[in-house]
């Protein structure tokens, strides 16, 4: 597998993947989704119990659906399960485990005024100083939109993806004096 293909639609439903059965590593990937689906549910389960804080219960059932999700495809690779084992049950579970953390952490995107720095930045004018830093998930968030750019780009240029980490941290590195 070429790592460009994570940025083609085709590759993603295509049905020819299913002729080939998966590796060993399936099981490996099966034993994860499980685990992480119990896990999730039983902090869940504690949570609702205690009476204390924790993870959110919308969260939670997100984590364990995309855990069974992951796990049923990889089942599905594993068999050659014609609707489980087609690679986009992968995006289906991570946007099933992304969708309820995405509003949370735009929130914050917000709340740290990202919008007003970035079109300061874009007019080419030094955004004005903000009193708080910027919260930790806005940092992984902004480094995160980042690199799928990068990766994105460099996929389309038809360079290594593999660029797309050692840029970001060229540009992260601090200048020397």
């Amino acid at each position: 597998m070429h790592i460009g293909n994570l940025f083609r639609l085709s590759y993603w439903l295509d049905p020819s993947a299913l002729d080939h059965r998966a590796g060993t590593v399936m099981w490996l990937v099966i034993a994860a989704g499980l685990l992480w689906s119990s896990i999730t549910l039983i902090l869940a389960i504690r949570k609702r119990a205690r009476h204390s804080a924790g993870i959110p219960f919308d969260i939670a059932l997100a984590q364990v659906a995309a855990g069974l999700i992951a796990a049923a495809v990889a089942l599905g690779r594993l068999y050659a399960l014609a609707p489980l084992g087609l690679r986009a049950g992968w995006l289906i579970a991570g946007a099933i485990a992304a969708a309820p953390l995405a509003p949370r952490i735009l929130r914050q995107v917000l709340r740290d005024g990202v919008l007003s720095d970035a079109l300061a930045v874009m007019a080419f004018v030094r955004p004005a100083p903000s009193l708080q830093p910027w919260h930790p998930a806005t940092i992984m968030a902004w480094l995160g939109l980042h690199l799928l750019g990068l990766a994105a780009v460099l996929s389309i240029a038809r360079w290594p993806i593999w660029l797309a980490p050692v840029l970001l941290l060229l540009v992260l590195a601090p200048p020397r004096s």
